[in-house]
């Protein structure tokens, strides 16, 4: 079995921000994978249900994230969901193995992971990652770029029984060649981990693995980080951004920078509804903002009804005209723990300890342990900034523990005869000791 002791580079791949919408917008831009030298070969019938199916998950996920968060606002990475948890499914075998399939709209059976590494390297193809400029750089006018990034790790202990297949598998589509790491030293290795996914979204997702989330039982973990940093293709002048009000869906105002501009958008209008695309320089991604009037076509509603089609019918009735758009600047963070969000989407064996089955991963019982989610947003005239990180943990059956630190009873028997030949009890060790 071959370990890398030192980082791997890893390959590095792109992916839309803003999730599911950027997600279906760049469904109609796939090249040919099989045409790309560095590809797998694999078809536009395999990339286009792929990504539809990612949509499918992306829209179904947050409204579980929903259900499953007590904040006003979320955000995510659907597709760093996504990847993390197939890293983990490649491990899979039986019910589940069936249920992750399910639950994560995994419809490609064996052509999942290289579909995933040729969208990955057809993506990768169009992404400027030069210089790696930061957020200042940005505001400061650099000039025609985008960075958009993923990188994948795993992470294991040199002496445990991975089976090779599965580790060739995941270095194979996800440039994620196994780490070594010493579960034992659990604060140690939670700062490393979290250490390689802050210099991978930029220092903006600083802790994604929290305190305690690293135990001597943890025996692999994955981790996907992602980072975007684009500007708009037709930016924002500030001159124009002003105060405005935000309307909540308690109906409270707010102040906020309200950002301006009319120029040709591509945009579509239903009764009560307004879509609008703002493509990044270069326009090969794009964020799509859908605005329900809140009267005729209620924003809940709205949200709930969402799937994959209806996103596909409004995204085809666009048509570029002169639009006028106020978008508010914002900033914010949003972490969760997903454990209860992939449950509540049918993935409930691969947490049972005991009962998942992992075979495919490890000659051990393992399940997951935790999934946990942390992201970063920040929209400004210049254009945009995100991050954003998703860590599974696998652990093992613990052995059973029998830790006599409170009363117990006590016996000394002749195991054969199964006669008891002494008999006794403690409750208080300090006259004992």
């Amino acid at each position: 079995m071959s370990l890398d002791t030192e980082p791997v580079p890893n390959r590095r791949d792109v992916l839309a921000a803003s999730g599911a919408l950027a997600t279906a917008a760049l469904a109609g831009c796939l090249g040919d994978a099989s045409s790309s030298g560095s590809a797998p070969s694999v078809n536009n019938e395999q990339l286009t249900e792929l990504v539809r199916a990612n949509t499918e998950f992306a829209l179904a996920f947050h409204r579980k994230l929903l259900d499953n968060s007590e904040e006003p606002n979320v955000f995510s990475s659907p597709h760093s969901v996504s990847v993390a948890m197939a890293m983990l499914f490649a491990g899979a075998r039986g019910d589940t193995e069936s249920e992750m399939a399910k639950a994560m709209r995994y419809t490609l059976d064996d052509d999942l992971h290289p579909a995933i590494e040729a969208l990955s390297a057809d993506l990768d193809d169009r992404a400027d990652d030069a210089d790696d400029p930061g957020l200042l750089d940005r505001i400061r006018g650099r000039d025609g770029s985008f960075d958009l990034s993923i990188a994948n790790a795993l992470w294991g202990t040199r002496e445990y029984p991975y089976r090779e297949e599965y580790l060739d598998t995941v270095e194979e589509h996800y440039g994620a060649g196994l780490r070594e790491v010493d579960f034992a030293d659990s604060d140690g290795t939670r700062e490393e981990i979290n250490g390689w996914v802050a210099g991978e979204t930029n220092d903006r997702i600083e802790e994604v693995l929290p305190e305690g989330s690293i135990t001597a039982n943890t025996r692999l973990v994955v981790t996907n980080a992602i980072y975007l940093l684009a500007d708009w293709a037709k930016q924002f002048d500030p001159e124009d951004t002003s105060e405005g009000e935000f309307t909540a869906l308690d109906d409270t105002n707010s102040e906020v920078s309200m950002m301006r501009q009319t120029a040709e958008f591509p945009f579509a209008a239903e009764d009560g509804l307004a879509l609008v695309e703002l493509p990044y320089v270069g326009e090969e991604l794009s964020m799509v903002v859908i605005v329900p009037d809140g009267e005729t076509v209620a924003f809940d509603a709205f949200e709930a009804d969402l799937d994959a089609d209806r996103l596909e019918e409004l995204l085809q009735g666009v048509d570029t005209t002169e639009t006028e758009v106020a978008l508010p600047k914002f900033e914010f963070e949003f972490d969760a723990h997903l454990n209860d969000t992939l449950t509540a989407l049918g993935m409930e064996r691969a947490f049972d300890l005991g009962g998942a089955d992992f075979s495919g991963m490890a000659d051990a019982e393992l399940a997951i342990a935790d999934v946990f989610h942390e992201s970063y947003i920040a929209v400004d005239e210049a254009g945009t900034e995100a991050a954003a990180a998703t860590a599974g943990t696998m652990e093992e059956s613990a052995p059973p523990a029998v830790i006599a630190d409170r009363p117990f009873l006590f016996m000394i028997r002749d195991r054969s005869t199964k006669a008891v030949l002494f008999l006794g009890r403690i409750t208080d060790m300090s006259e004992i000791a």
